[in-house]
């Protein structure tokens, strides 16, 4: 896996854009990945006073953090822990290079499906 993303680094400044970004738009978003931190790359100044933010504004979350306040506060989710189709999940660069890399993982494993059907499902 190390090696993969050693070949990204060296081919796609996309990744070193993605590990500079700390808050981009969950998996079921209409553009997932999209960074909500502004349109520039942060300098490392900026992330680390966002990931001093990030610990009072969130908590973690599978793959991410909840931003959702009463849930930060130690409230219940409303939503019963749906977070990849919640509004208020987002993630950090890195979960979205994670994400990015288990999406190729499956479309592999799709490509050798024994019929179409488990094809579409790993989908």
């Amino acid at each position: 896996m190390a090696e993969h993303y050693v070949q990204l680094a060296n081919t796609d400044q996309r990744l070193e854009d993605a590990l500079n970004a700390i808050w981009v738009t969950r998996p079921g978003a209409p553009e997932p990945g999209s960074v909500l931190t502004g349109g520039d790359p942060m300098t490392r100044e900026q992330a680390e006073a966002m990931m001093i933010d990030l610990t009072r504004k969130s908590t973690p979350a599978e793959g991410g953090f909840c931003t959702f306040q009463a849930v930060v506060d130690g409230g219940a989710c409303p939503w019963q822990m749906d977070c990849h189709n919640c509004e208020k999940f987002v993630m950090s660069g890195a979960d979205l290079v994670y994400w990015h890399r288990k999406r190729e993982q499956w479309h592999m494993l799709a490509e050798r499906a024994p019929d179409p059907k488990v094809a579409d499902y790993l989908h």
